[in-house]
């Protein structure tokens, strides 16, 4: 009697697994291929903002400095959060690093999270690009992220070939109004920090590391494209 009992609550306790299984896994599936679609749209779109940057005639120090850079980090869009501009605004981004060898590595995920003042009236959104140009804002960067202005020295990007105001700057940051806004966006301030998530989701792995990432020992073979746009931006093959 007692062995058909234990058969049963067997029976009963697979049947509920399968069925938890049957409704969990669909809806977990589905998280990650949109996180998946999401994080390749935004490697599609960095590589679009590096080409927008390299054809801006008011960009000639980023053309000219990227090939000097430890590292770039690169966003299609930065986007207001709400109407009212003191709610700040947000936005992902990916870190490119440069190699011992000249070869570059990545990407790696980050967000980015503006200060409340960031935008001037009018703006919407913005393309950033920045350089990363000392080893230690190459390394708070890969360590989790920080706040430019406050962990990592920052600059704004030049006008024209000139020197930014501070020249000894950890990071150096462009902005690109896009059509439809003006205005401008101040990083001074902004957290940037890594995205865990997004990390995961694009190299399918939930124990990926940023510092592997960079070093060349995680890749995807759908970011050959920005890659080799990168390195041919900064004077590379």
């Amino acid at each position: 009697m007692l062995m058909p009992m234990i058969r049963n609550a067997t029976r009963i306790a697979l049947a509920g697994a399968v069925a938890a299984m049957a409704t969990s896994f669909p809806a977990w599936s589905q998280e990650s291929n949109q996180q998946r679609a999401e994080t390749q749209s935004e490697v599609v779109g960095a590589q679009a903002t590096l080409g927008t940057l390299m054809r801006d005639p008011e960009a000639k120090w980023f053309q000219e400095n990227i090939g000097k850079a430890k590292a770039v980090l690169l966003s299609s869009e930065v986007l207001v959060k709400a109407r009212v501009l003191k709610s700040g605004a947000g936005g992902r981004s990916v870190l490119l690093v440069k190699g011992a060898d000249g070869k570059w590595h990545g990407p790696a995920f980050y967000s980015i999270a503006t200060e409340p003042t960031a935008f001037k009236e009018g703006v919407k959104a913005a393309e950033v690009a920045a350089l990363v140009m000392t080893d230690k804002g190459l390394s708070t960067l890969t360590a989790g992220g920080g706040k430019l202005g406050g962990d990592l020295s920052y600059a704004a990007g030049p006008v024209g070939a000139a020197a930014p105001s501070n020249a000894a700057a950890d990071i150096v940051g462009y902005s690109h109004v896009k059509t439809g806004a003006y205005g401008g966006l101040n990083l001074d301030g902004a957290m940037v920090k890594s995205y865990a998530d997004w990390n995961a989701a694009y190299y399918n792995s939930q124990t990926v590391q940023v510092k592997d990432i960079v070093a060349g020992k995680e890749s995807n073979r759908d970011a050959v494209s920005l890659l080799n746009a990168v390195s041919k931006a900064a004077g590379g093959k």
